[in-house]
Protein backbone atom coordinates (compact mmCIF):
# COMPACT_ATOMS: atom_id res chain seq x y z
CA UNK A 1 0.00 0.00 0.00
CA UNK A 2 2.84 1.96 0.82
CA UNK A 3 4.06 1.60 -2.85
CA UNK A 4 0.66 2.81 -4.08
CA UNK A 5 0.49 6.22 -1.76
CA UNK A 6 4.28 6.82 -3.12
CA UNK A 7 2.85 6.01 -6.52
CA UNK A 8 0.06 8.87 -6.26
CA UNK A 9 2.13 11.25 -4.42
CA UNK A 10 4.87 11.47 -7.47
CA UNK A 11 2.00 11.60 -10.25
CA UNK A 12 0.43 14.25 -8.56
CA UNK A 13 3.83 16.50 -8.38
CA UNK A 14 4.18 15.70 -11.78
CA UNK A 15 0.12 17.38 -12.40
CA UNK A 16 1.42 20.09 -9.96
CA UNK A 17 4.56 21.07 -11.59
CA UNK A 18 4.11 20.17 -15.23
CA UNK A 19 6.19 23.53 -16.55
CA UNK A 20 5.07 25.48 -19.09
CA UNK A 21 8.09 25.26 -21.52
CA UNK A 22 9.24 27.53 -24.19
CA UNK A 23 9.54 24.61 -26.34
CA UNK A 24 10.25 21.27 -25.09
CA UNK A 25 11.32 20.19 -28.48
CA UNK A 26 14.28 22.45 -30.64
CA UNK A 27 15.26 21.32 -34.28
CA UNK A 28 18.55 21.50 -35.46
CA UNK A 29 20.56 19.69 -38.08
CA UNK A 30 23.83 17.13 -37.58
CA UNK A 31 27.05 17.39 -38.92
CA UNK A 32 26.34 15.20 -41.74
CA UNK A 33 22.94 18.08 -42.14
CA UNK A 34 20.44 15.79 -41.66
CA UNK A 35 17.23 16.93 -39.33
CA UNK A 36 17.36 16.21 -35.96
CA UNK A 37 15.69 17.43 -32.60
CA UNK A 38 16.61 17.69 -29.09
CA UNK A 39 14.26 17.08 -26.79
CA UNK A 40 15.07 19.34 -23.37
CA UNK A 41 12.43 17.44 -21.00
CA UNK A 42 12.46 13.49 -19.93
CA UNK A 43 9.87 11.67 -21.37
CA UNK A 44 7.30 10.89 -21.12
CA UNK A 45 5.54 13.92 -21.82
CA UNK A 46 2.30 14.25 -19.45
CA UNK A 47 -0.49 15.49 -20.35
CA UNK A 48 -3.28 16.56 -18.30
CA UNK A 49 -6.98 16.25 -18.82
CA UNK A 50 -8.07 18.21 -21.66
CA UNK A 51 -9.87 21.91 -21.18
CA UNK A 52 -9.80 22.19 -24.98
CA UNK A 53 -13.31 22.76 -26.54
CA UNK A 54 -14.12 19.98 -28.35
CA UNK A 55 -10.86 17.83 -27.63
CA UNK A 56 -11.93 14.74 -24.73
CA UNK A 57 -9.64 13.13 -23.15
CA UNK A 58 -6.21 14.15 -21.88
CA UNK A 59 -4.63 16.57 -24.20
CA UNK A 60 -2.00 19.80 -24.15
CA UNK A 61 0.10 22.06 -26.63
CA UNK A 62 3.42 21.35 -24.76
CA UNK A 63 5.67 20.91 -25.34
CA UNK A 64 6.09 23.13 -28.22
CA UNK A 65 8.64 22.66 -30.93
CA UNK A 66 10.68 25.42 -32.08
CA UNK A 67 14.02 25.45 -34.28
CA UNK A 68 17.30 25.72 -32.08
CA UNK A 69 19.04 28.90 -31.13
CA UNK A 70 22.31 27.90 -30.37
CA UNK A 71 24.46 25.25 -32.03
CA UNK A 72 24.90 22.37 -28.75
CA UNK A 73 27.23 19.06 -28.97
CA UNK A 74 24.99 17.01 -31.36
CA UNK A 75 22.76 19.39 -33.59
CA UNK A 76 23.57 22.95 -35.32
CA UNK A 77 21.49 25.66 -35.86
CA UNK A 78 19.28 25.25 -39.34
CA UNK A 79 19.96 27.01 -42.47
CA UNK A 80 18.26 30.58 -42.98
CA UNK A 81 16.11 29.24 -45.35
CA UNK A 82 15.37 25.97 -44.64
CA UNK A 83 11.38 25.23 -44.63
CA UNK A 84 10.69 22.76 -41.89
CA UNK A 85 7.60 20.73 -41.22
CA UNK A 86 7.17 17.05 -39.08
CA UNK A 87 5.19 14.41 -41.13
CA UNK A 88 3.35 11.61 -38.51
CA UNK A 89 4.45 8.46 -39.47
CA UNK A 90 3.02 6.07 -36.91
CA UNK A 91 1.24 6.23 -33.41
CA UNK A 92 -0.28 4.07 -30.73
CA UNK A 93 -4.36 3.36 -30.88
CA UNK A 94 -5.50 6.72 -28.88
CA UNK A 95 -2.91 8.84 -29.35
CA UNK A 96 -2.89 12.00 -31.59
CA UNK A 97 -1.88 15.14 -32.96
CA UNK A 98 -3.77 17.68 -33.91
CA UNK A 99 -2.79 19.43 -37.64
CA UNK A 100 -1.37 22.49 -37.86
CA UNK A 101 -4.62 24.70 -38.26
CA UNK A 102 -6.01 22.00 -34.99
CA UNK A 103 -8.94 21.28 -36.51
CA UNK A 104 -8.59 18.06 -36.51
CA UNK A 105 -6.38 15.03 -35.75
CA UNK A 106 -3.74 14.06 -38.37
CA UNK A 107 -3.52 10.55 -40.09
CA UNK A 108 -0.58 8.72 -40.57
CA UNK A 109 1.65 10.53 -43.90
CA UNK A 110 -0.11 13.77 -43.16
CA UNK A 111 1.98 16.73 -42.56
CA UNK A 112 2.53 19.73 -39.68
CA UNK A 113 3.94 23.07 -41.04
CA UNK A 114 6.69 24.47 -38.74
CA UNK A 115 7.83 27.18 -40.72
CA UNK A 116 11.00 29.00 -41.32
CA UNK A 117 13.91 29.29 -39.04
CA UNK A 118 13.06 31.02 -36.62
CA UNK A 119 10.42 29.27 -35.77
CA UNK A 120 7.94 28.40 -32.34
CA UNK A 121 4.57 25.54 -32.75
CA UNK A 122 2.63 24.46 -30.66
CA UNK A 123 0.84 21.31 -31.84
CA UNK A 124 -2.20 19.55 -29.55
CA UNK A 125 -1.19 16.21 -28.42
CA UNK A 126 -4.06 14.20 -27.43
CA UNK A 127 -4.64 10.73 -25.54
CA UNK A 128 -8.20 9.71 -25.73
CA UNK A 129 -9.84 8.10 -22.71
CA UNK A 130 -7.16 5.79 -21.10
CA UNK A 131 -6.19 4.68 -17.90
CA UNK A 132 -3.55 6.89 -15.86
CA UNK A 133 -0.05 6.19 -16.08
CA UNK A 134 0.31 4.11 -19.42
CA UNK A 135 2.64 5.60 -22.10
CA UNK A 136 1.73 6.04 -25.43
CA UNK A 137 3.84 6.98 -28.90
CA UNK A 138 4.05 8.46 -31.74
CA UNK A 139 6.82 8.45 -34.65
CA UNK A 140 7.51 11.51 -36.65
CA UNK A 141 9.63 12.68 -39.12
CA UNK A 142 11.36 15.92 -39.90
CA UNK A 143 11.62 17.44 -43.47
CA UNK A 144 13.28 20.45 -45.29
CA UNK A 145 10.46 21.55 -47.88
CA UNK A 146 13.46 22.54 -49.84
CA UNK A 147 15.41 19.76 -49.73
CA UNK A 148 18.66 21.78 -48.18
CA UNK A 149 18.76 19.20 -44.90
CA UNK A 150 17.96 15.74 -44.81
CA UNK A 151 15.10 14.11 -43.63
CA UNK A 152 15.30 13.21 -39.90
CA UNK A 153 15.50 9.73 -38.85
CA UNK A 154 11.79 8.47 -37.31
CA UNK A 155 11.72 10.14 -33.96
CA UNK A 156 9.63 8.19 -31.42
CA UNK A 157 8.00 10.32 -28.66
CA UNK A 158 6.33 8.89 -25.52
CA UNK A 159 3.48 10.94 -23.79
CA UNK A 160 1.09 10.04 -20.54
CA UNK A 161 -2.04 10.90 -19.33
CA UNK A 162 -2.07 12.30 -15.77
CA UNK A 163 -5.03 13.13 -13.75
CA UNK A 164 -5.76 16.89 -12.85
CA UNK A 165 -4.63 17.98 -9.19
CA UNK A 166 -8.15 18.00 -7.51
CA UNK A 167 -7.98 14.11 -9.05
CA UNK A 168 -4.73 13.57 -7.35
CA UNK A 169 -5.69 15.04 -3.65
CA UNK A 170 -8.97 12.41 -4.15
CA UNK A 171 -6.96 9.46 -5.35
CA UNK A 172 -3.69 10.36 -2.66
CA UNK A 173 -6.97 9.96 0.38
CA UNK A 174 -8.20 7.11 -0.79
CA UNK A 175 -4.76 5.56 -0.89
CA UNK A 176 -3.62 6.65 2.83
CA UNK A 177 -7.79 5.74 3.93
CA UNK A 178 -6.98 2.28 2.72
CA UNK A 179 -3.89 1.57 3.91
CA UNK A 180 -5.14 3.29 7.33
CA UNK A 181 -7.91 0.24 7.40
CA UNK A 182 -5.47 -2.38 6.89
CA UNK A 183 -3.77 -0.99 10.13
Amino acid sequence: MRFIARGMSVLCGLALVSPAWSHGMCVGRTEGNQLGLEIEEPMPFPLAESTLPGISGFALDEPGIGSLEAPTAELNMLDFLSEIEFVLVGADPNMFVWNDRSNTSMAIGDAYYLGFDPFSAHPIWQISDVQIGEVFHLTLRLHDRTGISLDSDPIELAFTPIPEPSACSLLLAGALLARRGRR
